[in-house]
């Protein structure tokens, strides 16, 4: 067998590139781990029968007439098909400027195709960039049936077996309302395990397809090898359907994922001769550590791509949202006693004016595309309402959903022929029909709308909501897939359009909650909608999770507030909004006097939290209970800031069943002393000797507990 080895030491990261008989594969390890890696498992020099010795290609791309492997993955997966396997490495070359490191590697098959594959390496993160593109070099049209942007093999370099039951699959499940919840599972109990011949390739294949990018799963994965103590992930930037996939075979697994394709999201694209077609972007990283560590350099490698901090959001400042207090009614006799009072907590941003604002007479989502001012519920206009929230001290923001009308809207009858089709009938979901953004009529008519509005009455906040999803794609191009991906792309490029046009105007993207919680689309906005659990215990337990996959300073989260809270049920509410953005909402006048002002002193905790939140890594997140619909347990998390010495520590507890003492210990920690505290009145937070936190509660069923802490 002839091999050879190419490796690349960037940041922490050793990136290998291994050619075994003509097919190059790439793995990634911790630099300093490079001696530990298994060199028997990378050449096949197995203890029992390997079929067919064979690595994994690093570009995967399947085409339509393509013989599939002898793998019995036929109508399976569209991996190590015959374009991919044809793919051989033409040349490497290294670009450096200004701390970014880029390697460009390319393949061709005579005659058919060129492929390109892109890592980059900024020195500012601790993670890596990869897309992949193909150019058609045949004598005529080929259509593209799968190109993932990213595949990492030969995992887990550190064993010789992957049946060991020390080799894990992380994923993150996401259904409305409760998002972010980690599904961790042994490669035993997947049946990734190579057969006896190695024969029967064993995949796992997760995803979704649709314009809800954050729907069953969100779009990320790791890998584990707890006994090397290495975690593997990537976290792809998709802004509708996308698929991961792990596949075991020859003895050992491969990592990969991007666009969803033929077989998973209807997706075929056409190439003909001399066109190139690129993919998204995925973020890689691998380490020696655990998995919140792994997930928390993807986090951050957001930042690289993501529009910088808007001017008015230093601080990370709160605000209040009235929905959970109207509930898509809202008008200006029910919003100034709220607004007198969101006033009087003092350090609000923001007073949002959710759905309801727009149309005629008290319907609501009936007139969504009906896009001015309701005269019945602002009867002095709009601009007089904004101009009373500036008078207050904030600023004025309204809710739109755009992307959709409703059937019974004006807007139904006068855009029918804008609408998004599949085999010519006009998509529906529910009530909902679909505007197609790749039509420029559709831009220009909605931007004549809506900026105006904006505009002529002060807003300075714009929620963009999302509730409808099209499902596999419409018309208009070679594949429903393919032009779902259109549309979206369009849609994404509206809203930047919008951010570019009023780049004073602070943008939320929400799609039924944290629909669109993924990197493409918070690369957009200013804040991302975290879930619709606008009133629910779980919230804590959503928050914390989705902290692996969004970066809290742009994770907005509901504070709601509800009519008989006791102290321990108000503290346990707004303790959910230190987990990100504060939004507090409900009724604030329900609140006794001694109560608004245990508000006030959370508000106030916030603010002195904010800079963690920004800045700082989550090293810890873990809870000790099974379901999400009746939590019975603890939550412990720690974020912490090495910017400025400093961390937070949030523990929930929840049906506690009489006073509880937890402790919190973690090397992060140790050195650190408490600066604030903010927990219902008798509780307790103290550090030990020992640089541990102990936390005492009161014995409420529900308890919630936040600690600053902060080195000498």
């Amino acid at each position: 067998m002839s091999r050879k080895t190419k490796i690349y030491v960037l940041g922490d990261l050793a990136v290998i590139y291994y050619t075994l008989n003509d097919i190059t594969s790439l793995l990634i390890v911790p630099a300093d781990m490079q001696e530990q890696i298994s060199d028997d498992k990378l050449s096949f020099k197995f203890d029992r029968h390997i079929a067919h010795k064979m690595l994994s290609p690093m570009v995967q791309v399947a085409v339509c007439g393509d013989d599939a492997p002898h793998a019995l993955t036929a109508g399976h997966s569209l991996r190590n098909f015959s374009s991919a396997l044809a793919l051989k490495f033409k040349e490497q070359k290294v670009q450096k400027k200004s701390g970014v490191t880029t390697i460009i590697t390319n393949f061709t098959s005579e005659g058919k195709l060129i492929a390109e594959h892109r890592l980059i390496y900024d020195i500012k993160y601790k993670a890596l960039e990869m897309s992949c593109s193909v150019s058609n070099i045949s004598n005529g049209d080929i259509l593209l049936e799968a190109l993932p942007s990213f595949e990492i093999s030969m995992l887990s370099p550190f064993c010789l077996f992957n049946s060991t039951p020390d080799i894990l699959l992380h994923r993150v499940i996401a259904h409305w309302s409760a998002e972010g919840q980690l599904l961790s599972q042994r490669f035993c109990d997947l049946g990734l395990e190579d057969s006896w011949a190695a024969l029967g390739v064993r995949t796992v294949r997760w995803g979704q397809a649709g314009s809800f990018p954050v729907r069953g799963y969100m779009s990320v994965g790791a890998v584990e090898d707890k006994k090397a103590g290495v975690v593997w992930a990537a976290q792809l930037a998709e802004s509708g359907s996308w698929v991961m996939e792990v596949s075991a075979e020859n003895g050992y697994a491969s990592l990969t994922g991007g666009h969803a394709d033929y077989l998973f999201g209807h997706w075929r694209k056409k190439l003909k001769q001399g066109e190139c077609y690129s993919t998204s972007s995925a973020a890689v990283t691998a380490v020696r550590g655990t998995l919140d560590e792994a997930c928390s350099r993807l986090v951050a490698y957001q930042d690289r791509y993501s529009v910088p901090l808007h001017p008015d959001e230093k601080g990370l400042p709160p605000m209040y949202n009235e929905y959970c207090y109207t509930w898509g009614n809202p008008s200006k006799e029910r919003l100034l006693p709220q607004l007198e009072l969101a006033k009087q907590i003092g350090g609000l941003k923001y007073f949002m004016v959710d759905a309801g604002w727009y149309g005629d007479g008290d319907k609501n989502w009936q007139t969504v595309g009906d896009w001015h001012v309701n005269n019945s519920k602002f009867p002095d206009g709009l601009k007089d309402f904004s101009d009373i929230v500036t008078k207050a001290g904030m600023r004025t923001g309204i809710w739109f959903e755009f992307e959709n009308v409703h059937a019974e809207s004006n807007a139904y009858h006068k855009r029918k022929k804008w609408f998004l089709t599949r085999n010519g009938i006009p998509i529906r979901y529910g009530d909902r029909y679909f505007l197609d953004f790749r039509k420029k009529e559709v831009r220009d008519a909605l931007k004549n709308e809506i900026i105006p509005i904006i505009v002529n009455n002060g807003i300075g906040y714009v929620k963009l909501d999302y509730n409808a999803p099209i499902g596999i794609g419409p018309d208009g191009a070679e594949s429903e897939g393919e032009a779902l991906r259109q549309h979206l792309e369009a849609a994404q490029d509206f809203y930047r359009d919008l951010k570019k046009t009023l780049p004073h105007v602070v943008m939320e993207i929400c799609a039924s909650g944290g629909s669109r919680a993924e990197p493409s689309w918070m690369a957009i906005g200013d804040m991302v909608s975290f879930s619709d659990a606008h009133c629910t215990r779980d919230e804590s337990v959503i928050a914390a999770n989705l902290h692996r996959v969004c970066p809290p300073k742009k994770l907005q989260i509901w504070s709601t507030i509800e009519k008989g809270y006791n102290e321990a049920e108000l503290v346990f509410t707004v303790v959910k909004s230190f987990f990100g953005r504060m939004c507090l909402s409900g009724d604030l006048s329900s609140l006794s006097i001694k109560l608004f002002e245990k508000l006030k002193e959370g508000v106030r905790f916030y603010q002195k939290i904010t800079s963690i939140l920004e800045r700082g890594t989550s090293y810890l997140i873990q809870n000790t209970f099974d379901g999400m619909l009746d939590i019975k347990g603890v939550q412990k998390f720690l974020r912490v800031s090495e910017d400025d010495n400093s961390a937070l520590v949030i523990i929930n507890i929840f049906q506690g069943g009489g006073k509880r003492e937890e402790w919190l210990a973690h090397q992060k920690i140790n050195g650190m002393k408490i600066d604030n505290v903010y927990a219902e009145t008798g509780a307790k937070a103290e550090m030990d000797a020992d640089g541990k936190l102990r936390y005492i509660s009161t014995g409420a069923e529900y308890c919630a507990c936040a600690v600053l802490l902060k080195k000498e």
